[in-house]
């Protein structure tokens, strides 16, 4: 499942939803949610209903989020339907511990993203998924994600990986942070299932 951020929607993953197909994943969700008007949980279980409707109630799950979907990726995972078999969690330039911008942000939604949030702190008490591959994919020149410290879930199981220097958005479209997330999830998708997906 791939997970768009904020004000963005399913487009953000134009070029990486073909190369998990062509890595092999034979099904690849990317639903989108409300930016505006709306707050994380309501957004979070409107997501969940939809992978609960769309998936098999045992098929293995790798979630990928961009920034805010980073975040519902981390919750979904936590979820007792969905932890147990949630085989990766990698996210790409997720504001795991909030961004100082989001005081500027357009929404309640935007805003529960500042640093010490409610929304936050409730997503730190969550535990991960046991097993399961967490990477967090980090540019060094993120634009959105401020401090840059905010990108590291600073949580034990978790590897930051450095990227190339790319912008925010643009972590969506370069081929070598591409690459690195969908060599991430498909090692994850091998090594608990024991073939190639």
């Amino acid at each position: 499942m791939c997970l768009h951020g904020l004000y963005h929607n399913p487009a953000a993953f134009l070029a990486l939803r073909p190369a998990l197909v062509r890595a092999g994943f034979t099904q690849v969700l990317v639903p989108g949610y409300a930016s505006h008007g709306t707050d994380f949980e309501t957004e979070a279980r409107r997501i969940a209903a939809a992978l609960g409707r769309s998936i098999p109630a045992e098929a293995p799950l790798c979630f990928l989020g961009h920034s805010l979907g980073g975040l519902m990726a981390r919750h979904l995972a936590a979820q007792p339907e969905f932890s147990r078999r949630t085989l990766a969690v990698v996210t790409l330039g997720t504001p795991h511990q909030g961004s100082a911008l989001a005081r500027l942000a357009v929404g309640r939604l935007g805003r529960s993203l500042v640093p010490g949030s409610p929304v936050l702190a409730r997503i730190a008490a969550l535990a991960d998924p046991s097993g399961a591959t967490l990477a967090a994919l980090v540019s060094p020149v993120d634009n959105l994600v401020v401090p840059d410290g905010g990108l590291d879930p600073a949580r034990p199981g978790w590897q930051v990986v450095a990227t190339a220097p790319v912008a925010h958005v643009a972590m969506l479209y370069h081929r070598g942070v591409i690459a690195t997330a969908v060599s991430l999830l498909v090692r994850a998708a091998q090594q608990k299932s024991g073939h190639k997906v």
